[in-house]
């Protein structure tokens, strides 16, 4: 355990980018046009974790080289979130602790490398900001420490605790947003590896993050969003890199991301690439659409083996899986498992799962756009991995135009604008200003 005397430690990672604008895990409900986020207790630490987690021991007021903590905000498997303040520019942000566990401390050096790389020279704008980071030692322990800009909830929360309902458009936006985030990894070589509603953070304006300081309510936080809006700017970033990798590293194993959004290959074989975060991302788009688990494993307790469970959702969705697919890199335990003909043999399900269309039918589209909606989807789910859809190519895709602004182009056909990148430091800015500038500039491409 740390001591709470840490302002003289030293720096060695500490990043020169300039502050700029967090975490909150929790529950939601809606109250005078504001989110309030209930303060969930599970994100609370008891006083037993302290020492047998490894977590980090402090208080509001709480000095750590020269940012002050304000306000605790959450905690995860790996350590405790804090909201900061800079003493010598009163710029706010969100301190990320990590446990002191030497597990934990490889962990957090590898993100920080990671979105160091990723980040020069300039950050995408849909993948969370580092700021700074350093090394924290007391009492024969160290923690990594990791500053974010601050951001607002998680889209896990919006989708399952915010009693809204998220709009189509603002999926739309979203889902662009973060392909966009997933494209420019990718074209890196680089994994995201856990990609999932829990990792994807909503940006809040100042007045947000002010209110966010001065709040003294411990039970609950209040942002100023509302994803039923239709033409509502919901900026969306990918967050927590401590799982990834690139496909040349050779590793000595790769963990196992969440069961939910686990794809076949991660199960059935050593060979994975940035094809998994295209499953992986299927299934966040799925429960923004249905705010449900497309692979509710959980649900399943009969089915003695975990595995079992998901090959058997896996092929009632989406067809027998086929050993051809899964060939190279094949698990010794998962050999037996193929009958003659090269399908995987899995439990029997013996009850009927909606199909993609009928679940966008039940949640409000009209029939040509669920059509739209379940063939871009299925190609998420692709079983071979060359066969799966890229994040570029998705971003081409007819159902992600968005319906709001439509335009002619030179030719006088219909023209939709793809979605703009925006300026984080302004989130509220106007939209028809940012879809004025999108058009600008793919009319100049084109000529």
């Amino acid at each position: 355990m740390a001591s709470t005397n840490a302002k003289n430690s030293t720096q060695p990672f500490s990043s020169k980018q300039q502050d700029t604008h967090g975490i909150s895990d929790s529950t939601f409900h809606e109250e005078n046009n504001q989110m309030v986020i209930a303060i969930a207790e599970r994100t609370k630490v008891r006083e037993e974790q302290y020492s047998e987690g490894g977590f980090f021991r402090a208080n509001p007021g709480h000095l750590i080289n020269d940012y002050e903590l304000l306000k605790y905000l959450s905690r995860g498997g790996y350590g405790t979130v804090w909201l900061a303040k800079r003493t010598q520019t009163d710029i706010y942000s969100a301190m990320k602790i990590s446990k002191s566990s030497i597990g934990y401390e490889e962990y957090s050096k590898r993100e920080i490398e990671i979105l160091k790389k990723i980040q020069t020279p300039t950050s995408h704008p849909n993948i969370v900001k580092l700021l700074d980071s350093f090394y924290m030692e007391g009492d024969n322990v160290k923690h990594m420490v990791m500053v974010f800009e601050v951001l607002g909830p998680t889209l896990e929360s919006v989708i399952f605790s915010s009693g809204q309902k998220i709009h189509l458009e603002v999926v739309k936006s979203i889902t662009r947003q973060l392909l966009e985030a997933i494209n420019y990894i990718h074209n890196l070589n680089l994994v995201h590896m856990d990609i999932k509603p829990a990792n994807v953070m909503l940006a809040i304006n100042e007045n947000d993050i002010k209110h966010l300081a001065s709040n003294q309510d411990l039970t609950c936080n209040r942002y100023s969003i509302d994803v039923t809006n239709p033409n509502a700017i919901i900026v969306a970033k990918l967050a927590d890199f401590g799982l990834a990798f690139y496909t040349d590293e050779k590793l000595p194993s790769h963990p196992t991301s969440s069961c939910f959004f686990r794809a076949p290959e991660q199960f059935l074989t050593t060979k994975y690439d940035t094809a998994l975060d295209m499953w992986s991302f299927g299934c966040l788009i799925h429960e923004m659409i249905a705010a449900s688990n497309l692979f509710a494993c959980k649900k399943y307790r009969s089915v003695p083996n975990h595995n079992s469970c998901h090959f058997m959702l896996m092929d009632h969705l989406f067809g027998p899986i086929k050993r051809a697919d899964f060939q190279d890199g094949l698990r010794r335990e998962f050999s037996q498992q193929f009958d003659r003909d090269g399908h995987m043999v899995v439990p029997y399900l013996n009850e009927f799962l909606p199909n993609f269309y009928k679940t966008a039918v039940h949640n409000g589209m009209k029939e040509e756009e669920a059509e739209e909606y379940s063939n871009f989807l299925h190609l998420f789910f692709k079983y071979n991995r060359a066969e799966r859809i890229t994040a570029g190519e998705a971003l081409q895709h007819a159902f992600l135009l968005p319906n709001r602004v439509k335009r002619l182009d030179k030719n006088g056909q219909e023209e939709t604008a793809a979605v703009p990148v925006l300026d984080l430091k302004n989130p509220e800015t106007n939209n028809e200003e940012e879809f004025d500038r999108v058009f600008q500039f793919h009319n100049a491409d084109k000529n």
